[in-house]
């Protein structure tokens, strides 16, 4: 048995037990997740199967020598050897080189449901909501004892102290926190509790993501009335929820600077809003008074102007003979018209007597032509009872009263027999 170890010692000697142990030399199979190259060269990422994973290292050289890193979720085998780092107590892999076996089950799995939801139009940028410029309320579907909502909150602080934020508490990894997440966004948007949602979670592997790359919170981002800022894991993380969002932020921390502006710089913006209003307003009075100064003067001028034009006129009239001798203006005009007065009498008088002599050999004429100047010739008129007169013996029957009209009287016959053709 050992005696007492300290920890560095341990790890030591661990280490010690695997280098001659035949890890030295091992070939894995498994999915790629987690994948990142930092600054430095290394690759980092895990190597999972379905029911395990192990942390995996490539250094600098190694990824030189490499034609194509594998992305994220390919099945690849690893050609390596086992070791932990001392410091951390860490067993990895570390690997030497990759050879490419296809694509993972998860994966495959996200690309299939990307495809079938980018034909279906859900991620077409026509669909995307704009973000309100100040929202009253933001709402956060995430988990409370995440960092991510801490994070959200600090920001939020610093940029726009005095905000209003409701939070939905729900699962964002493991079985059930897809449903969770699905019934956080839609609440939102049946209580109309918020103005814009930031939905997320913090980094991790892709079957630590999964949960945001089903299509129950695919359906309920698209389906909100509500803008959806996704903020899901890191900068090189994509899940569906964030192909369907109107915005994805790199960050949780990122989607809080998104949904809110500084409030100082805002405040100095609308200070220098401010500045140019009053300096244009200024102008602007400016401008006006000088034209209302043009105005005064052209207006004065122009009264001047009709002013003594008028007064040249009225001089003018003022010197017409008319007005300074009105009497011999008047007297030959006064002539004129009693001559026009006489020639007008005589026209009439002379009119009259013609029409009066006219009228009078008419009357003759009409007098000279009447049917009862005969009467006096010793001629008569034959009438029925009523007047009318008669000029044929066709108008007569027998018996019938007729009425004899003579110069002096009427005389009342009958009529015994109709002769024709006599005279």
């Amino acid at each position: 048995m050992l005696g007492d170890l300290s920890v560095s010692d341990f790890n030591r000697l661990a280490s010690a037990c695997i280098d001659a142990s035949p890890l030295q030399n091992c070939r894995v199979e498994g999915e790629i997740s987690a994948a990142k190259r930092y600054p430095s060269g290394h690759f980092y990422f895990t190597l999972k199967d379905e029911k395990a994973s192990v942390s995996c290292v490539m250094w600098r050289g190694d990824v030189q020598a490499q034609q194509k890193l594998p992305q994220e979720g390919a099945h690849v085998l690893c050609l390596g050897r086992a070791g932990i780092y001392e410091r951390d107590g860490r067993f990895q892999l570390y690997v030497k080189r990759f050879q490419p076996l296809g694509v993972g089950d998860l994966w495959q799995r996200f690309e299939a449901l990307k495809k079938e939801l980018e034909g279906l139009g859900w991620f077409d940028q026509k669909l995307k909501k704009k973000l309100p410029r100040l929202p009253r309320t933001i709402g956060v579907v995430t988990s409370s004892s995440g960092a991510v909502i801490h994070d959200i909150v600090n920001v939020l602080r610093r940029r726009f102290p005095g905000f209003s934020l409701r939070l939905i508490n729900t699962k964002v990894q493991g079985a059930g926190a897809a449903e969770e997440i699905s019934r956080g966004i839609k609440l939102f948007n049946i209580l109309q509790a918020a103005d814009v949602l930031i939905v997320g979670r913090g980094g991790g592997s892709l079957e630590d993501l999964w949960c945001f790359n089903e299509r129950i919170v695919a359906e309920a981002v698209h389906e909100s009335k509500i803008p959806i800022i996704s903020a899901v894991g890191h900068e090189s993380d994509f899940s569906i929820c964030d192909f369907c969002a109107d915005l994805r932020a790199p960050t949780p921390s990122a989607a809080a600077e998104l949904v809110l502006p500084e409030k100082s710089v805002l405040i100095e913006g609308l200070k220098g809003d401010e500045q140019k209003l009053k300096k244009s307003m200024l102008q602007r009075l400016m401008l006006a008074g000088q034209r209302q100064s043009s105005l005064r003067r052209a207006l004065v001028f122009a009264l001047e102007k009709r002013f003594r034009e008028e007064s040249l006129a009225l001089d003018a009239l003022s010197r017409r003979s008319v007005l300074t001798q009105p009497l011999a203006f008047l007297t030959p005009r006064r002539t004129e018209i009693t001559h026009l007065r006489q020639r007008l009498e005589q026209c009439v008088s002379s009119l009259l007597l013609r029409e009066k002599q006219r009228s009078s050999f008419r009357e003759q004429s009409l007098e000279h032509l009447s049917p009862w100047k005969l009467l006096a010739r010793g001629y008569a008129a034959v009438e029925t009872e009523d007047g009318r007169l008669l000029s044929s013996v066709h108008d007569m029957h027998v018996p019938m009263k007729l009425c004899l009209r003579m110069q002096d009287g009427r005389v009342l016959l009958r009529t015994e027999k109709i002769i024709e053709g006599e005279t």
